[in-house]
């Protein structure tokens, strides 16, 4: 032990405690001291009461509740908010030291009220992770690709005999992913993430369209069908599996791996790699075999890491710390199929054939978990298996490429049918009974629509014309989130599936404080620092300060995704990198303007990079605690009560052809509310209110990949107020408290403290009473037959909301007519 602290258990104790904010607890972690269990649960229990008791003198009665007992490893449901893409690396990464070390990471978590972390970087099960993690997070990647380390091959004995020519698993893949370096780094952060009680869900082998792929469309022929794969998801393999094939099938096994071949696009290259060696490929039942050894050895991972835990955290289960394993993610783009495809650009795209290879190959990693968990005897680690995260729609019905919502529907259901097939043969066979609902365990669904609107020319979409134009969905009504989560669990619940219990969770939502769409001056620079920020799409009520628009979108989307059908709600990102796509993501300072004016911008594209003294917390960063604080944690139900639409037609109908150009635009219109139940004594109610942005944006003329002119005066003047009569459901008087949700500008400090450095804590400030950046919550008397409530349309982001109303009871709101 570091010989600066008190070697006493008791003083020890006392002393950690006392000095928390100096962070002897955190520099505990970093130095890899465990505490005994004991006294860490000590530790956060007092913790946890001075923080109560912050609360409750500052802000009344506290709704903030637990999201239920502990994951246990039998149940499916991923509850609460979270955080998508904490990049946990070591605090000394040249150019990466803003990001401060993991275990100040996970103290940020804490903090913001964040209980679950996705695509957290060095203990993702993504091949890259795994196969070459040193190199990978010495160039502080997520990497779910790895050039030098390829799948390898290996053969083994057929019937007892050597069969050079047949793939069988072996010592390879268990010294590569079961290694000892692998089981250090995973039980080391299981530990600090127990200590902290923080969960983290893990992705599986690629990150689909949302990692590496590759630029091409391949054909092939089959049953006389010509077939062409657009995309292919990248994946490395090793020279050897050249020519190679399945041994044939044996009992048990699918009579599809009987003397399948490695080879399905011989000589074909593809971005000059060849399309076999350099794809992920879930046509191939070859690679479905090789896929599946490989999520034997995942498991394997995570319970020799968990083995490693239980010596200094004895009751430790794996479902306490991972709250489920998404196998693959972003999958839908990563492999567009084709049929008839003579010419690739008039095929008719099919999802359904897309969604059944997918979900083959998915059931086939599924099963191989599920037995590994089994096999290792591991039934208490056993953990919840999601399907891949479904990206974001984006073109319209008539968009070419397959990225509309009711593309990703056909896609889930034909995937869905797949596995349930496969298990149900399973289970005929020797799975465990109802295997299909203990496979499938949930889906995250992804919801950025947070870029302008764009246009293609009709030459440019599936089934226009020449001289037509399609307007491209980009940043999306709020009511589209919520109705879509609808439709998921309607399609799990149905009949044929039957996933009642499967989580469905919204972890990829996101808005960029610099408002993304940032580009180069040239295709020949490359330094992030000569990045030039974007002049479209700047909503008229936030066109002066964007990062008040984040802390917007904050409550706008999360709020969403906990009033629809969502068990947990993340946002996208803790802190952004360089990635051109999501600058200024982050609900720490990563790329924000600075200074100067909205015609005459000074930004920053990222922050100081030497150390974490530039990380300092975002209007967001409080925006998403105060959501954590006031709302999340006790929300048992909820439904979107304005609009007042039930499916994304009714939306559709009700925006009109561009809302507010509509023939029955009233300014009342452009409110959205929400209705939550609530698990607490004081409050049974809350009601969250804002306007939706999608009114306030400006319109732009010209071509939206050169300077677009905007033209403010196009469309509905959107001034005035929005006005909407609240009344108690009950016909009797009470009182609701009307809750701020925005911190005060002037109160969230931007400036850059002085003398942190690269491993330091990231920079914090805990408000007094006295300099509390929220104001004061405000009683508001409800007459029996209701009382007006206005929003005004202007530019002041007070006046735009959102508010939280809190409410003993439940209240009807009638927009104006």
């Amino acid at each position: 032990m570091d010989p600066g602290l008190p070697a006493d258990r008791v003083s020890f104790v006392r002393a950690a405690h006392e000095q928390r904010a100096t962070g002897i607890a955190d520099e505990l972690l970093a130095r890899n001291i465990l505490l005994p269990p004991d006294e860490v649960a000590r530790l956060e229990k007092l913790e946890r009461r001075r923080w109560r008791f912050r609360r409750q003198l500052r802000r009344g009665p506290d709704i903030l509740r637990p999201a239920g007992p502990p994951n246990n490893g039998q149940s499916s449901v991923v509850k609460g908010l979270g955080l998508n893409v904490t990049q946990a690396y070591a605090c000394n990464l040249e150019g990466l030291d803003k990001f401060g070390a993991g275990h100040s990471q996970l103290r940020d978590w804490q903090q913001l009220g964040a209980a679950v972390g996705r695509q957290v970087g060095p203990i993702d099960l993504l091949w890259g992770m795994m196969a070459d993690a040193d190199v990978a997070l010495s160039e502080g990647l997520i990497s779910d690709v790895t050039e030098t380390v390829p799948i390898p091959f290996e053969s083994g004995d057929v019937g007892g005999e050597p069969a050079d020519e047949y793939y069988v698993p072996g010592p390879l893949l268990d010294a590569l992913i079961v290694s000892d370096a692998n089981i250090a780094r995973f039980a080391n952060f299981f530990i600090a993430l127990a200590q902290r009680q923080r969960k983290v869900i893990l992705t599986f082998l690629t990150l689909g369209s949302g990692g590496t792929t590759l630029s091409c469309t391949v054909t092939r022929e089959d049953g006389g069908v010509d077939y062409a794969v657009r995309n292919p998801a990248r994946l490395v393999w090793h020279e050897d599996h050249e020519g190679k094939t399945l041994p044939p099938a044996r009992a048990g096994e699918s009579t599809e791996d009987d003397s399948a071949a490695f080879d399905l696009y011989p000589g074909v290259t593809c971005d000059g790699l060849s399309v076999d060696r350099a794809t992920l490929d879930p046509f191939n039942v070859y690679k479905r075999r090789v896929l599946a050894a490989i999520g034997d050895r995942a498991v394997r991972l995570l319970v020799a890491a968990m083995e490693r835990v239980r010596r200094a955290i004895p009751d430790a289960v794996l479902g306490d710390i991972v709250a489920a394993i998404e196998i693959f993610n972003e999958v839908t783009q990563a492999s567009w199929l084709h049929v008839d495809a003579a010419d690739a650009t008039d095929a008719t795209v099919n999802m359904a054939l897309a969604g059944q290879a997918w979900g083959a190959i998915w059931f086939r990693v599924a099963r191989s978990m599920h037995k590994a968990f089994n096999e290792l005897g591991a039934f208490a680690d056993r953990v919840p298996l999601h399907l891949p995260g479904i990206d974001s729609w984006w073109y319209d019905e008539n968009g070419y490429y397959p990225r509309s919502w009711a593309d990703k529907v056909d896609f889930l259901g034909a995937m869905l049918d797949e596995i349930r097939d496969r298990a149900e043969a399973w289970e005929a066979d020797d799975g465990p009974a109802g295997a299909f609902r203990v496979l499938v365990g949930g889906v995250d669904l992804h919801w950025y629509h947070k870029e302008q609107p764009q246009t293609l020319s009709g030459d440019e979409v599936r089934g226009g014309s020449g001289g037509a134009e399609y307007e491209l969905t980009g940043y999306t009504h709020i009511g589209f989130l919520y109705l879509e989560l609808a439709e998921l669990r309607d399609l799990f619940d149905r009949d044929r599936y039957g996933l009642t219990d499967a989580s469905i969770s919204v972890f990829e939502a996101g808005m960029s404080a610099s408002l993304v769409n940032w580009h180069y001056p040239s295709s020949t620079a490359t330094d992030p620092k000569d990045l030039i920020p974007p002049t479209d799409f700047i909503p008229a009520a936030f066109q002066d300060d964007p990062i008040a628009w984040k802390g917007f979108e904050v409550w706008r989307r999360l709020g969403a995704a906990l009033a629809g059908a969502a068990d947990a709600a993340g946002w996208h990102s803790w802190m952004s990198g360089e990635s051109v796509n999501f600058q200024g993501m982050g609900l720490r300072r990563d790329a924000e303007q600075v200074g100067g004016s909205a015609d005459d911008p000074e930004w920053a594209p990222i922050a100081n990079t030497a150390d974490t003294a530039g990380s300092t917390p975002r209007l967001a960063w409080y925006a998403y605690q105060r959501l954590a604080d006031r709302l999340a944690g006790g929300v048992v139900s909820g439904q979107m009560i304005l609009p007042a639409v039930t499916t994304r037609d009714d939306l559709v109908d009700y925006l009109g052809s561009r809302a507010p150009l509509g023939s029955t635009w009233t300014n009342s219109a452009a409110l959205v509310v929400f209705e939550y139940v609530l698990d607490d004594p004081t409050w049974s109610y809350a009601y969250l209110v804002f306007v939706e942005p999608v009114y306030l944006e400006f319109l732009v003329e010209g071509d939206p990949t050169d300077d677009p002119v905007v033209s403010p005066e196009v469309g509905h003047p959107l001034d005035g107020t929005a006005t909407v009569r609240v009344s108690p459901v009950s016909g009797t008087a009470l009182s609701i408290t009307q809750v701020d949700c925005l911190a005060s500008l002037s109160s969230v400090a931007r400036k850059t403290p002085a003398g942190l450095g690269p491993c330091d804590p990231l920079p914090f400030w805990a408000f007094t009473h006295d300099s509390a950046p929220f104001h004061d919550d405000v009683v508001i008397s409800l007459d029996k037959s209701g009382t007006d409530l206005h929003f005004f349309l202007g530019s002041r982001i007070d006046t735009l909301g959102p508010k939280l109303y809190l409410s003993p009871e439940r209240l009807s709101w009638a927009p104006e007519v």
